[in-house]
Formats: C-alpha cells, structure tokens, sequence
C-alpha cells in the first residue's frame, strides 16, 4: 500500500454533518474520483465511486486501510511505525489528529505481560473479544493479540475479575493483582483475604 496517500484515504472523504449542499464544493465529484480511484490502485477498494448517502458534510471514516497498514508493520518498533506514520500525514490538521486519535484506539500502549499474556492496565487481558494490536512493554515492538477461543477462556479457573479487580491463583493460593503506574511493566500481589476468597468462589460458581 501507498503510506504517502494513508491520510486522503482514510480521512479525506465526503463529510457527514453539516448541512451544507455537496453541489455548492468546487470539484467534489473530481476530488471524490481521484480518492476513489487512488484507493482501487492500492487494493483497497472494489471499482466503484465512493458515495455519501446523506448528502452532508463531516469526516466519514474508512478505516480500513489504516488496520492493513498497522498489520504490515507487526514486529516493527512502534516508535518507528508512528515515526513513519507521522511523516506521511500532517499531524497539526484536524483530519490529522481525528487519524491520530484512531490509530491510539487500535493500538493499546499500555501494557504489561502476565503468565505471558498481554494485558491492559485497566485489568484487561488483550484478545478476549477480538484481535489485538498492542506495543510490547519490554521489546517496544507493535504486536499482535490473537483472540482468545471461547473453549480456552472457559477452562480458566485461576483468574477472576470482580469489580475491576484481578484476582489469581498462583501455587493454590489466590492473590489480588494491582499494577504499579509508576513502573514499567511492574505488578504488586497482596493475598486475599476471607471476604474476598468467599467473593471469588462465588464468582467461580456462578
């Protein structure tokens, strides 16, 4: 794919919003051919005109082609890749950062490695539901999650999550695990009391 025309692609199509008349936008339907047919010469797209169906004006997301771009550079180093994306699109604009702020949601940068597991700081393992990309805590390297089969997250009986807390079993012994903001990667373990062992045996049952 074409990095340098990542930005018009994804961004640069006709916006929804503003109740203003496409007709009245000098050069729409050449400027919309032109993005369309770009996007057919990188793959991106199937032969036919892109068209907004409401008629407005506001960004119309395709996103798309920024996941293909994202997936091209697994196991690069992500200050690299975001580098390299920042050259490519100007980052001061508006259509820049609404690119920027989507790329942040596809790509979880904090991150710690547990029983090696990727997992968010907000006490989410990464891959429950979908795919994943992230950036790896030691290595710096943009990864890649693999969703968690449903039969494999079922026969977990050593992790429980119960008011956004974590709580794991290590050696028949069930610990509560907190993240330390200030470190690295860096984990605390407490070992839980009866209160919460009884609220994790009940979790366990249900």
């Amino acid at each position: 794919m074409s990095e340098h025309r990542l930005g018009k692609i994804v961004i640069e199509r006709p916006r929804v919003g503003w109740r203003i008349s496409q007709k009245k936008v000098t050069g729409y339907k050449k400027t919309l051919y032109k993005l369309t047919q770009d996007a057919i010469d990188d793959g991106l797209l199937n032969p036919y005109i892109i068209k907004n169906r409401w008629r407005t004006k506001g960004f119309s997301d395709n996103l798309s082609p920024l996941r293909r771009w994202l997936r091209s550079q697994l196991n690069q180093p992500w200050d690299i890749v975001y580098s390299e994306l920042c050259q490519k699109i100007e980052t001061k604009t508006l259509a820049g950062q609404h690119l920027l702020f989507h790329l942040f949601a596809m790509v979880e940068r904090d991150v710690v490695i547990i029983d090696n597991v990727p997992c968010s700081r907000r006490n989410r393992h990464l891959g429950y539901w979908r795919e994943e990309l992230y950036v790896h805590p030691e290595t710096g390297l943009l990864c890649l999650a693999k969703k968690v089969s449903k039969s494999a997250s079922k026969k977990r009986d050593d992790e429980v999550f119960i008011d956004n807390q974590r709580y794991c079993k290590i050696n028949d012994i069930w610990y509560l695990v907190t993240y330390l903001e200030d470190t690295e990667g860096g984990i605390k373990k407490r070992q839980c009391n009866k209160k919460e062992i009884k609220l994790i045996v009940q979790k366990l049952n249900q």
